[in-house]
Parts: C-alpha cells; structure tokens; sequence
C-alpha cells in the first residue's frame, strides 16, 4: 500500500484526492494501483495483482503511520511523503528538503547491500539518509547484517502500530560480535528541533561513531542528551562499558580500575564545554 500514485497523465495524484473504482500506476513498479480506505481506514493505494516484487506494496499501515508520525511531528509543510527521485529511481518515505533528510522507514526485513544503496543514491543527490528500522522486525538479540549496516549512522528505532499509536525513540547500546548486550533507557527524539553542526562533536564511543556518518542531531536522541549534559546519559555509557570490561578475559581488579578510569572520564567530559 502506498499514498501516491500516477494518474492516466502520469501525473502524481495522492490517494486523498483519488476516485474509488479507477486504475491508477504504482510510482516503483508502474502496475495498476487502485484507492480504498474512507471514513474508518486512511486512504491508500493498494496493487490489484498480489505477489509483485515492488517495495510499495508490501508496504504495512504500521509503516504508512509512521511516515504520517514523522510528519506531523516535523510539520506538513516542512516534509513531504513518498518523494519520487527519477535521477535514481528511488522512492523516499520521507523527504525533509529543508534540511536535506530522507528518512527510511523499514518495518521488514531488508538486505544489507539495499541498505548500503539506498544511502549511496540519496547521498549522491546530497541528502542524509535517517533509517526508522520497526522493533516488531529490529531492536532484538541477535542484529542482522542490515540492522548493523543501519546502526553505524543515523537511526531512531519506531513502535508505531497499525492504528497510529507509538512513536519513534533511540537508545545507546552495546553489540558484541553481532548480538546486542546492552540497551539504555529510551530518550525521545524532538523532530522539530533539528541541529546541523559541521564540527566535529565531543563525545566517546559509540555516539561518536553516529557523528561520523551523520551530519548533525535532533534534540532528545542520544546525540543531544550527551550534549545538553544529561545525567542519565553518562550514567547508561557507564553502563555499556561496563558490559563491555564484563565480557573482556581479564582480572576482576583490572576490569574495576578500568571502570573507575572510564567513570572519571566521562565525568571530565561531561563537565567540559560542548562545541
């Protein structure tokens, strides 16, 4: 399902405005597309032929709602939903042009390299790509290549339901040889609140690894807490390294001087000024 398609004009048309009964094109795969939805159910488009290889119709309400989520949260007249790209042939989710942010919303499972691709062709095109993986599919155990290709760079995980109920969160956590060891408690990103920096941040692993692959961060998410000096926020990267010295063959002295070292850091750091 999706919320635009072309007309017999090849013109977009949103399913909001389009009529019941009349076929319409798939933007990805060009098949006919129909609207259906009203009063109970948002309406959206839908592909007539099941079993087409075409990522708009294996498209879920879970991830139609969080595209509205981010939406709404950022403003309607700042994004725009399903932005059709010619120049590579992609689709974004989410297209904050302002800003230069694509947000890919991604409720099943993906390959690494489509990953890996989607953030080539948008960056080609000078956009950021901010991947929203859905904790039905990610956030578990055991990550996939995917999922750890998405955790290297920008990402907010979501728990939107099918009925619109949930929102987007991030988190600091530890993987160690593919399988997540540590999360954090959640912080909320503020959509609205984005901040682009050109400067290098001041912040330890493993938030500084998002500043390298991103180019900036939204007040609330990790990335902002570490700068606004949060408490809780040193207190969990205590915590993952703790879980990291826990897992290291090493005596149990060693592992409590390291810890003691590492607290004493992340104090200092914390207590300097932010660039």
């Amino acid at each position: 399902m999706q919320l635009f398609a072309f007309d017999q004009q090849r013109k977009p048309i949103a399913a909001e405005r389009a009529l019941h009964g009349r076929n319409y094109f798939c933007a990805e795969c060009g098949a006919h597309v129909r609207v259906r939805g009203g009063m109970h159910v948002r309406k959206h488009f839908f592909h007539q032929r099941s079993g087409l290889q075409c990522r708009s119709a294996a498209k879920s309400l879970s991830h139609i709602q969080t595209q509205f989520f981010i939406q709404r949260s950022i403003g309607h007249d700042q994004v725009q939903l399903e932005r059709f790209f010619p120049e590579i042939r992609r689709i974004a989710d989410v297209c904050w042009e302002n800003e230069k942010i694509i947000f890919e919303v991604q409720c099943s499972a993906i390959s690494a390299p489509e990953v890996l691709a989607r953030n080539k062709d948008y960056a080609s095109l000078g956009y950021q790509v901010i991947w929203v993986p859905h904790d039905s599919t990610f956030n578990g155990g055991r990550l996939s290549e995917a999922e750890q290709v998405m955790r290297r760079g920008p990402h907010y995980f979501t728990n939107i339901n099918p009925h619109g109920e949930g929102g987007l969160y991030d988190q600091l956590d530890l993987v160690v040889e593919g399988r997540r060891v540590y999360k954090s408690p959640l912080w909320i990103p503020r959509l609205r609140e984005y901040q682009s920096t050109e400067r290098p941040l001041l912040a330890p692993e493993p938030l500084h690894r998002r500043w390298i692959h991103g180019r900036g961060f939204f007040s609330g998410d990790c990335l902002g807490a570490w700068q606004e000096g949060d408490p809780q926020m040193r207190a969990a990267l205590v915590q993952a390294s703790s879980a990291r010295l826990s897992r290291l063959q090493i005596g149990g002295v060693v592992k409590k001087m390291l810890a003691w070292l590492l607290r004493q850091a992340l104090e200092g750091a914390s207590a300097s000024p932010r660039r």
